[in-house]
C-alpha cells in the first residue's frame, strides 16, 4: 500500500479544513516556520540565570505582544531570521524549570518540588517526564476551601484582576472590618466596598463558566420543584 504524500491527502480538499489548518500544512512542508522557531527571533532584555522569577514573568508579558504582531507578519512573508540566545524561546524554558519547583503546571496547582522526586502531588510524574498535552477532565473538581483559594488566586493573576485575586481575602477579614466598624461607628464605606469588591469577582468567575446562563437556570428550576 503506498503512503500518500501529506500535502495529497483528501482532507486538505475540504475547504473548510483547508482554511483552519492551513497554518499547520506550511509548517509541516517547510514553508512557513513552527511558532517556537518564531519565538527564537525575539530577544530577551535581561540575565535568565539571575532574574527572579517574577521578572522572567514581567519579561514574558512585555515579548507576547511582540511575539503575536510578529507571527501575523510571518505568516504573510514567511520569514524568520535567527537571533543569538537569549531569546523568547528560552526565557519559556527557563520559566518552565522554575515552575517545576513549584509545580502550577494544571489546575491542581500541587505546588510540589518535581526537581527533587521525593513528592509527585496528583499527577504522580517527576521532573524527566515529557508531557505532550493535558486538558481539564469532568470530575477533577478542586478539594477543600484552601484549594479554592489559591485556584481562584492563580486564576485572578492569569486573568489581572485584583478583585478575583483577593476575593477570598476579603471574605476571611470581613468579620475583622465589621468588628472594627462597629467598635469606632465609622468608615462605614469599609464594608460596602468590600462587599462590592466580592460581588464583583463572583459577576466575573461566573461570567467565565461556560454556559453560565444554562446552568442557572437549571438550578433555578431545580429550587423551584424542590
Amino acid at each position: 500500500m503506498a503512503i500518500i504524500p501529506f500535502d495529497q491527502l483528501s482532507a486538505w480538499k475540504d475547504p473548510a479544513v483547508a482554511k483552519r489548518l492551513g497554518w499547520y500544512l506550511d509548517v509541516a512542508e517547510n514553508r512557513k516556520p513552527a511558532k517556537f522557531r518564531i519565538a527564537r527571533t525575539i530577544p530577551v532584555a535581561l540575565s535568565l540565570a539571575d532574574a527572579p522569577e517574577d521578572a522572567l514573568w514581567d519579561e514574558l508579558d512585555r515579548l507576547t505582544p511582540v511575539f503575536v504582531e510578529r507571527l501575523a507578519r510571518i505568516r504573510e512573508t514567511g520569514e524568520a531570521p535567527g537571533t543569538p540566545p537569549p531569546h523568547l524561546l528560552d526565557l519559556c524554558r527557563e520559566l518552565a524549570y522554575r515552575m517545576l519547583a513549584h509545580c502550577n503546571f494544571c489546575r491542581w496547582n500541587c505546588r510540589v518540588d518535581r526537581t527533587r522526586g521525593t513528592k509527585f502531588g496528583t499527577c504522580k510524574l517527576a521532573s524527566d517526564t515529557r508531557v505532550s498535552t493535558y486538558f481539564h477532565h469532568r470530575g477533577e473538581e478542586l478539594d477543600g476551601d484552601e484549594a479554592v483559594k489559591e485556584y481562584a488566586q492563580q486564576l485572578g493573576r492569569e486573568k489581572k484582576d485584583r478583585r478575583i485575586r483577593e476575593a477570598f481575602e476579603q471574605v476571611d477579614t470581613f468579620g475583622e472590618t465589621l468588628e472594627r466598624v462597629q467598635e469606632s461607628r465609622t468608615r462605614v464605606d469599609h464594608l460596602f466596598m468590600r462587599l462590592d469588591d466580592v460581588k464583583a469577582a463572583v459577576e466575573r468567575l461566573w461570567s467565565m463558566v461556560p454556559n453560565a446562563d444554562i446552568a442557572e437556570s437549571q438550578a433555578a428550576s431545580s429550587d423551584k420543584h424542590e
